[in-house]
């Protein structure tokens, strides 16, 4: 159940979510408060709403607040990888990462890195030999094409 007279989905069940009826909730003043529930009716709510509802389910209800939290973990992890790939990152590697420690351009700051390929820094050295600029890189800026 929900507080407020819209109908949601329940976020841990995604069964329909009803407006608590009014005579559970708090009367400050004589009026109806639609945004908060009455503490000591709480408990008779559960029982009468909640727990009688054809579609309780026990297990998500006494995990409701562990199954919450991690729902919001994998939501801040989601968005911490879309915030990388928005700055530039790579998309694998942002993933690869969750979106977290990702490597930065230490000249520009972009995240729009790459790792040289094995196969890519022996071409360059036996191309320029010993004069070749990715003997001991890693990466290369997609910004402004620093390797380090």
């Amino acid at each position: 159940m929900k507080f407020g007279t819209e109908k949601n989905d329940c976020d841990i069940c995604g069964s329909i979510c009803y407006p608590i009826p009014d005579k559970y909730l708090l009367v400050w003043n004589g009026e109806i408060d639609h945004d908060t529930i009455d503490k000591n009716k709480k408990d008779q709510f559960i029982e009468e709403c909640v727990k009688s509802s054809p579609e309780f389910d026990e297990y998500l209800f006494n995990n409701r607040d562990r199954i919450k939290a991690q729902k919001s973990a994998e939501y801040e992890q989601d968005m911490a990888i879309g915030d990388a790939i928005r700055q530039g990152a790579d998309v694998k590697t942002a993933f690869r990462n969750d979106g977290q420690n990702m490597p930065k351009c230490p000249t520009c700051g972009s995240l729009n890195v790459r790792h040289i390929l094995g196969g890519e820094r022996v071409a360059s050295v036996g191309f320029f030999g010993i004069f070749s600029k990715k003997i001991n890189k890693t990466f290369k800026c997609g910004n402004c094409g620093y390797t380090w």
